[in-house]
């Protein structure tokens, strides 16, 4: 029997308003599994087409090619080994919180700049373990709350302000250019994974309209993150997750890493 799926593509759907995306904006239909709410009618279309039988693998893995011409892969129900070299490192997720929202979120452990640790310059601590939401369609990094986007620059450079009203930090763009920074981040509970965001994607670009201003990386989100015990919240996005061949398994609660073909040697 073949299988129809309806794709949408709109700029405006005002009759979305107070309705569940998923089944309707598709790729949103990929996160957890929720197993106290795994009736077929309400279950996303993936994991509709994984418990039917349709996907071989609960696992879907991404594949991203910046700054390349041959295009990244989105490969469902499991994974390409012709796009990565190496091993896989697999952590676990935070089961309980990424079952309760239906996202991939694992715990946070140390930062580092440039190997040294990031802390709070008024209480000289590091900062309090957090919870991280990985998000490839995110172009940035969103720490939780203003103060830890104040903490991160403290760390990088003096002149890298805020820049408009829309949470965005940046600095004339041969300032930006002139950083070199290596940012490190720990993630999973028990075996761990060190993530690394590379100096060259530290740069988001000029502004629009102020082209000899650039966008560093780290935005302060519209309204803090912190959950109901008072751990932040990060939303990472592309600038880390772009360096890695990951693995998505919504359903064991696991995320792996791998290096692309393409990668960097020093990143794993």
């Amino acid at each position: 029997m073949k299988t129809v799926a309806q794709w949408l593509l709109c700029d405006n759907y005002t009759a979305l308003t107070g309705m569940l995306p998923d089944g309707i904006l598709g790729i949103l239909g990929i996160g957890t599994v929720n197993f106290t709410d795994l009736v077929p009618s309400a279950m996303p279309f993936y994991w509709q087409a994984f418990f039917s039988g349709q996907l071989k693998s609960p696992e879907f893995s991404l594949f991203l090619n910046p700054g390349h011409e041959e295009d990244g892969e989105l490969n469902l129900g499991g994974i390409d080994s012709t796009r990565f070299v190496g091993p896989i490192t697999t952590v676990s997720l935070n089961s309980v919180t990424s079952a309760e929202v239906g996202n991939f979120i694992l715990d946070q452990g140390a930062i580092t700049i440039n190997s040294k640790a990031v802390h709070n310059p008024t209480s000289v601590k590091p900062f309090v373990p957090s919870l991280v939401i990985l998000d490839t369609g995110t172009a940035s990094i969103q720490p939780p709350d203003n103060q830890t986007v104040q903490d991160m620059y403290a760390a990088i450079s003096p002149e890298i302000k805020p820049i408009g009203n829309l949470g965005s930090w940046g600095t004339p763009c041969e300032v930006v250019d002139r950083v070199v920074v290596d940012v490190s981040i720990q993630w999973g509970p028990g075996r761990k994974f060190k993530a690394t965001l590379p100096w060259e994607f530290f740069n988001l670009g000029p502004f629009p309209n102020q082209p000899q201003l650039c966008e560093a990386v780290f935005l302060t989100l519209t309204e803090p993150i912190f959950t109901g015990e008072g751990e932040g919240v990060w939303v990472i996005g592309s600038p880390v997750l772009k360096n890695y061949y990951t693995v998505w398994d919504g359903l064991n609660f696991g995320k792996g890493f791998a290096k692309p073909i393409w990668g960097r040697s020093d990143l794993m």
